[in-house]
């Protein structure tokens, strides 16, 4: 009646899996508390998340204060993705065997935890990948509606007008359409598909339908001439891959470049790509290299969302001895 199943520690870890295979990920973690409060009888329970760069975030817990603590780290894949605090009242040290009890929940409770962040990832993934789609049409309504709309309107209205002048000069009237008019006609047609153009261009890069990933990134690196001493280690033949992969990969890799480029001062970066199995994108640098601890920027969280949609996954890594390592990893097919 007082101490619950602390001392079946195999019956506590079967509820955990129950848990786990029905209860959904927003509810998961409450329900393990309030579960483990009835198995093991103690005052407080609570299971904190770990935040990226050291700390952490609660995300369960059921009682109060109390007097005395113990902490229970929970890993999963090699990773602390959490902690098990549990609290109570009346003698200050806890019996060897509830000790090592709760050592054996770490293993199932950091698979609860790491389902949890995992289902938070992937909702926060669909939503970018929503608010990018929006954001997307948005732009493409913009761009047609307030540019390639008017000019096509003036265009129109434009011929029309020479059409009545051509109609009164048959009748006899006034002259025929002066050429200063059908050339303005002319150079607004010219405009427009310069923008329908920049509208495809932004949709998918140009240059990797005439070139091929390999090329498109060859070239783009040549723009930094000068500016940063680029060594290239790309795939001698074209491989095929999806649309959304390859556009992906190229625009991971010019954003990297820019990065560097811009803020690195960096005089040499290597770039790799592979494409036999799971693309594999690496780009290193020599520069000042990166503050993990610091929040990223738009073009770092850019990175991470093109290679999230796709099941795929950007990391940083410190260079050796300075700059900055990007490794990612895409998948060479699509469901």
């Amino acid at each position: 009646m007082l101490v619950g199943d602390r001392d079946d520690a195999l019956a506590v870890v079967q509820r955990i899996v129950d848990h786990v295979g029905t209860d959904t990920g927003d509810d998961l973690l409450a329900a393990l508390v309030r579960s483990l409060e009835r198995s093991l009888r103690f005052d407080a329970i609570a299971i904190d998340l770990a935040v990226p760069g050291g700390g952490w975030q609660q995300a369960a817990s059921v009682g109060g204060d109390a007097a005395h603590h113990h902490e229970v780290v929970l890993p999963h894949g090699g990773e602390v993705v959490g902690r098990l605090v549990v609290g109570w009242d009346g003698a200050p040290s806890m019996r060897a065997r509830e000790a090592e009890m709760l050592d054996q929940l770490a293993g199932p409770l950091g698979l609860a935890v790491s389902w949890v962040r995992l289902a938070a990832d992937l909702r926060r993934s669909s939503l970018a990948v929503v608010s990018a789609r929006e954001e997307e049409r948005r732009r493409l309504r913009r761009d047609l509606h307030d540019g390639v709309g008017p000019t096509l309107t003036g265009v129109s209205l434009g011929l029309r007008t020479a059409v009545r002048q051509l109609d009164r000069s048959a009748a006899g009237g006034s002259p025929q359409p002066s050429p200063a008019l059908l050339t303005r006609l002319a150079d607004e047609v010219d405009g427009v598909v310069v923008e329908i153009k920049r509208i495809v261009r932004d949709l998918r890069p140009t240059a990797l339908d005439q070139l091929g990933l390999a090329g498109a990134v060859a070239e783009f690196s040549r723009k930094f001439a000068g500016d940063l001493d680029i060594e290239l280690s790309l795939p001698p033949a074209p491989t095929p891959l999806p649309a959304a992969v390859e556009a992906a990969a190229y625009r991971i890799v010019t954003e990297a470049l820019t990065n560097v480029v811009r803020h690195a001062h960096a005089r040499r970066c290597w770039v790799r790509i592979v494409t036999k199995g799971p693309v594999s994108i690496d780009v290193i640098d020599d520069g000042v290299g990166i503050d993990l601890r610091r929040s990223p920027g738009v073009g770092l969280t850019a990175m991470r969302e093109r290679a999230a949609e796709l099941g795929g996954v950007v990391r940083f890594v410190p260079g050796s001895p300075t700059g900055t390592h990007l490794h990612v990893d895409l998948p060479a097919a699509l469901p």
